[in-house]
């Protein structure tokens, strides 16, 4: 949860690493991999955001299936 903190202080370098490691440690946790892509859209890295979406979202992510429900995701 280091990594969502960081997120809401606008520290998203020290979030996107803390997430990393997260899903280096646990590749099964969609919720990283869905907080991850949260951040990379935030800081405007769309490509990397919609992969990191859909990975949660092929692994059962409710909230990252509806996102890529969006008529604007592409």
């Amino acid at each position: 949860m280091r990594g969502y903190s960081y997120s809401k202080i606008e520290k998203y370098k020290e979030a996107l690493e803390d997430f990393t490691k997260a899903i280096e440690l646990d590749p099964e946790d969609a919720q990283n991999y869905s907080f991850r892509g949260a951040v990379f859209g935030i800081i405007g890295n769309m490509a990397l955001a919609l992969e990191n979406i859909k990975v949660a979202a092929s692994m059962g992510d409710e909230k990252a299936q509806e996102i890529l429900k969006w008529k604007w995701v592409a």
